[in-house]
Parts: C-alpha cells; sequence; structure tokens
C-alpha cells in the first residue's frame, strides 16, 4: 500500500509541475520524461481548449491515484500467485 501510494505522489507531482510549467510559459522539451508518467490515465480525458483546468486537473489526479494504487494491487496479487 505504501509503494503505491508514493507511485501516485510522484504521478500526482509530475502533473502538477507540468501544470505549474504550462500555465507559466517555462514548459520545454525536456520536460517529456514527466508526461510518460501520466499515462494511461491521461489518455482518459480528451483535450478541450475551453475547459476548466482546475477540475480536469483534480480528476486526472484522482486518476492518477486510483490507477497507481491499481497496478501496485495487481502486481501484488501476480507475485503471490507466481510465488506459490
Amino acid at each position: 500500500m505504501r509503494f503505491g501510494l508514493a507511485i501516485a505522489a510522484a504521478r500526482i507531482s509530475a502533473l502538477w509541475l507540468l501544470v505549474w510549467l504550462e500555465q507559466t510559459g517555462r514548459q520545454s522539451i525536456s520536460a517529456l520524461p514527466l508526461v510518460f508518467l501520466l499515462y494511461p490515465e491521461s489518455l482518459l480525458l480528451p483535450y478541450r481548449a475551453g475547459a476548466g483546468l482546475a477540475l480536469r486537473v483534480i480528476v486526472l489526479s484522482v486518476l492518477l491515484l486510483m490507477g497507481s494504487l491499481a497496478a501496485t494491487a495487481l502486481v501484488c496479487l501476480l507475485v503471490k500467485r507466481l510465488s506459490r
């Protein structure tokens, strides 16, 4: 559980950093590796130019948290099953 929360914290931090870089006009190609931390959950939200940013960031943060915890639980189950 702690490992899943640590992964979720890293992914949500990357999201918030990318949003901050975008809003301040400092985003560059060097931030590209951070974008890969947001997949596959970021593909669930279609891009809309006029959509509210705060709501989208909150929804994506929740999706990242749930996805990280689900992936960690799945890996734990697979390890337990394979170790038998």
